[in-house]
């Protein structure tokens, strides 16, 4: 039987091959890691949205000069108005078709594509998102005493509310949908730890919920592969009334829309 011989210099020279293709990993992620994080999709200036409710295309310009795009579906009896944060993949033409959840609820919905998603100009960061945030519940402020609107936070959008939340302590309340406690602990648990030093939009939510006056509720999903549940229920234990945590049964981070016990509770809290 013939067994193959790896002299010790050859053991030094794949080591070293593996450590050299492991930091260009490393320093391949740290430089794009902005294109991971914030999957953005654009839209043509002339695209023409098409949804089933009448709404109102709006322009927000920013304190740092973007141009942000925003939809208005105006519900006919009106509780409040909803502000919806969305997560890092899609545009308007996507995360505009949730107006129903919101208007048959009776609050209208406004949902903003951040910087560098849909018609928006600009490129995505972490503080640039909470400035588009700002500016669209300014816009809203000047139609709404802010005990009328509520802070919607899917996902990646979830750190923004928070963030904004945090900002703007009258409003009425903070909805938080497949969230997370920090987002350098999502990218740990799907890929690895050895990438938390290096990323640099961290989301701290923990952080901000301490800051938090209004109400604030999550919607969990308890078999997300994205945002594992248990950061969503850790970020819950510290700092949620106990019936304000709801995890719905079964659901993944992309079908929590699906369930009958998320739209149920989506009506309780919007009572």
């Amino acid at each position: 039987m013939a067994f193959l011989y790896i002299n010790s210099n050859s053991k030094r020279v794949i080591l070293l091959s593996f450590v050299l293709l492991f930091l260009l990993l490393l320093s391949v992620f740290y430089l794009f890691q902005n294109r991971f994080i914030y999957q953005t999709s654009r839209l043509e200036k002339n695209y023409r949205f098409d949804f089933k409710a009448p709404f109102e295309e709006v322009w927000l310009k920013t304190s740092d000069g973007e141009n942000i795009q925003g939809l208005f579906f105006p519900a006919s009896e009106e509780k409040g108005v909803v502000l919806y944060l969305h997560g890092n993949r899609g545009h308007l033409q996507r995360w505009g078709a949730i107006h129903d959840d919101f208007l048959k609820n009776q609050y209208s919905l406004f949902v903003i594509d951040y910087r560098g998603y849909g018609k928006s100009s600009g490129k995505p960061t972490e503080q640039g998102l909470y400035q588009d945030a700002l500016s669209a519940y300014q816009w809203l402020e000047k139609q709404y005493a802010p005990e009328n609107i509520a802070i919607y936070g899917r996902s990646l959008g979830s750190g923004v509310a928070a963030w904004l939340a945090a900002e703007a302590p009258q409003s009425k309340m903070l909805l938080l949908e497949t969230p997370y406690d920090r987002l350098p602990n999502v990218i740990s648990y799907r890929y690895s730890p050895l990438l938390r030093p290096l990323i640099r939009s961290t989301f701290p939510s923990d952080t901000y919920l301490e800051k938090v006056e209004c109400p604030v509720y999550i919607f969990a999903a308890t078999e997300d592969q994205i945002v594992p549940f248990f950061l969503a229920e850790r970020l819950a234990t510290r700092h949620l009334a106990e019936d304000h945590f709801f995890a719905i049964e079964g659901a993944h981070h992309k079908n929590i829309r699906e369930f009958k016990e998320y739209h149920f509770w989506l009506g309780e809290v919007l009572k």
